[in-house]
């Protein structure tokens, strides 16, 4: 058909194909769409990026956001990859590169609180594994009972904090809270 909304109708088609695990189907769609639609071409792009991160085959993922970032630095889909960006960094241990994304996305996006206190309890563990305990503190001092959910992970992350500062008694307080 020569609808005008045969490209929307294939974004949509190919997310539901991507949300339904059917990774084939759908990343022809979106590289149709990344190829031959200028409307949806970034969108596209990111999509078949983050169909990696969706497989946890985060290598390949890494290098396709970075690229997708690279050809569309001011395509509206940017935010998400960052965030992405950050997460695959955290989940290969890339601590460092993993800080740099989630500073990034800090700067250049707004956020709303609670995505701030629970970028600021990844960067925090970051903070940790790099051995930068006085920014991880400074992280980890703020009034997390605003979200109860995310508590339990700040108690975590503070006692692991003390027991690596040897304040192992202060370290157990915190820890019996989780």
């Amino acid at each position: 058909p020569n609808s005008p909304y045969k490209d929307e109708a294939n974004y949509y088609r190919g997310m539901a194909y991507l949300a339904n695990k059917d990774y084939g189907t759908g990343l022809l769609i979106f590289y149709d769409l990344q190829e031959n639609s200028a409307r949806y071409a970034a969108a596209a792009a990111y999509q078949i990026a983050y169909s990696y991160f969706q497989k946890e085959e985060y290598s390949i993922a890494k290098d396709s956001i970075v690229a997708f970032i690279n050809r569309y630095p001011k395509a509206k889909e940017r935010k998400d990859a960052v965030s992405t960006l950050a997460e695959i960094c955290f989940k290969l241990k890339d601590w460092s590169e993993a800080l740099s994304w989630y500073q990034d996305n800090y700067r250049k996006t707004e956020l709303e609180p609670k995505e701030k206190a629970v970028i600021d309890l990844r960067r925090a563990e970051c903070f940790l594994h790099v051995a930068k305990f006085d920014s991880a503190r400074v992280l980890l001092a703020q009034d997390f009972s605003h979200y109860p959910d995310l508590m339990n992970q700040a108690n975590l992350l503070f006692g692991k904090l003390l027991l690596a500062e040897k304040k192992d008694e202060l370290a157990i307080s915190y820890l019996t809270r989780v």
